[in-house]
């Protein structure tokens, strides 16, 4: 992978779901010592956009859907 700086990395998995929702692509898994993971999304206006309407609370999603991106996500987790 290129340079971490241009990675931004969650463990949320709410704002993980969402992101993936919201169409912005998860780039790499990353693993921590005792099971912990990181989701590695590619640093863009986009995603800095959707972030900040995230932890403002201005977001509305489709429920079916975010529920199939947090399934999505699970499946990563628990796949590798």
């Amino acid at each position: 992978m290129s340079n971490e700086n241009d990675y931004y990395p969650t463990s949320d998995l709410a704002l993980a779901s969402t992101l993936h929702h919201l169409g912005i692509s998860i780039e790499a898994l990353d693993r921590e010592y005792g099971g912990k993971v990181h989701f590695l999304f590619k640093q863009s206006k986009e995603l800095e956009r959707a972030k900040e309407a995230f932890w403002k609370r201005e977001l509305v999603v489709e429920p079916v859907g975010f529920m199939e991106s947090v399934k999505y996500i699970k499946n990563r987790i628990y796949s590798q």
